[in-house]
C-alpha cells in the first residue's frame, strides 16, 4: 500500500516567498520530477525481456536512448545549481538549514563534478546536443564492420528503429567514457548516473523542504500518517516493464 500526501500550497503562498528563492524551489522540484520520471522509465525498459532476439536488441537500444536523456537531465540540473544567484542562496542561506543528509549529498555532488566532467561531456556531445561532424566520424569509425548496421522500419514509427545511428551514438558515449569494452562503458556510465541521481534528489528534496519550512512553516511539511491518499494496486518497480513493439486498438 502506498500513501501519497497532498501538501496544500497555494499560488498566494508561493508568491509570498522571495522571487529568487521561489525560482530555486520551482526549479529544484522540476528537476526532481524529471529525474524520477526518467529513472522510472529507464528501469521499466531495462526490465523487459522478450522471446524475440530482435525485440531484445531494439529494447536495449530503447533503454540506451532513455539513459542519454537521464544523464543530460543530471548535467542540466547541476548547471542550474551553479547559477550565481542559486550558489549565493545555497551558500549564504541554506547550506546550514538543509538536513544533514541533504548537506552530505550536496558535498558529494560538488566532489563529483569537481573531479569528473563525463556527464557534461555526454550532455554536450550526444544527449542534449547532436554530435559534431568530427565526433560523429570518430564514433562511426569505432563501430566494427560486422555489427548489425540494419534499419528496422515497420508500418508505424512506434515499431521502427534505425539501429545504425544508435550504434554510432552509443560508440560516441563509449569513447567519452574512456572504456573500450561496451559492457564496461555502460557499467561506468550507469554507476555515475545512479550515484549522482541519488545525491541530486536527496539534495533537492532537502533544499525544497528548507525553503518551504522557512517561509510557510514546518507544519505544512509534516502531514499525519494515515491522512494521505491510499494507492492499493501499484506494480512492482522491478517487475513491471515496457516493451519495444506495440499495437494500436485498430491493429489488434
Amino acid at each position: 500500500m502506498i500513501e501519497v500526501f497532498r501538501v496544500p500550497i497555494s499560488k498566494a503562498q508561493l508568491r509570498s516567498i522571495p522571487e529568487d528563492e521561489r525560482n530555486l524551489l520551482l526549479l529544484a522540484s522540476h528537476a526532481v520530477n524529471q529525474l524520477s520520471t526518467l529513472r522510472k522509465i529507464l528501469v521499466f525498459s531495462l526490465n523487459y525481456k522478450s522471446a524475440s532476439e530482435l525485440e531484445n536488441t531494439l529494447s536495449a537500444a530503447q533503454s540506451q536512448t532513455i539513459l542519454r536523456f537521464l544523464f543530460g537531465a543530471l548535467a542540466e540540473a547541476w548547471e542550474m545549481v551553479k547559477r550565481p544567484i542559486n550558489q549565493k542562496l545555497i551558500g549564504r542561506d541554506y547550506a546550514q538549514l538543509i538536513e544533514p543528509q541533504g548537506r552530505a549529498a550536496y558535498e558529494e555532488l560538488k566532489r563529483h563534478f569537481a573531479h569528473s566532467n563525463l556527464l557534461h561531456k555526454l550532455r554536450n556531445t550526444i544527449a542534449y546536443h547532436h554530435p559534431r561532424a568530427h565526433e560523429l566520424a570518430a564514433a562511426f569509425a569505432d563501430v566494427p564492420e560486422d555489427e548489425d548496421w540494419a534499419w528496422y522500419p515497420s508500418e508505424t514509427i512506434n515499431n521502427s528503429f534505425y539501429l545504425a545511428s544508435d550504434m554510432v551514438i552509443s560508440a560516441g558515449a563509449m569513447r567519452e567514457s574512456g572504456e573500450t569494452d561496451p559492457a564496461k562503458a555502460f557499467g561506468k556510465i550507469m554507476d555515475i548516473v545512479v550515484s549522482v541521481s541519488n545525491d541530486m534528489t536527496d539534495f533537492f528534496l532537502s533544499l525544497m523542504r528548507a525553503i518551504v519550512v522557512r517561509y510557510l512553516g514546518a507544519n505544512i511539511m509534516s502531514p499525519e500518517p494515515g491522512t494521505g491518499i491510499q494507492i492499493a494496486e501499484a506494480p512492482n518497480l522491478y517487475e513491471f516493464s515496457i516493451p519495444f513493439f506495440t499495437v494500436r486498438a485498430d491493429q489488434a
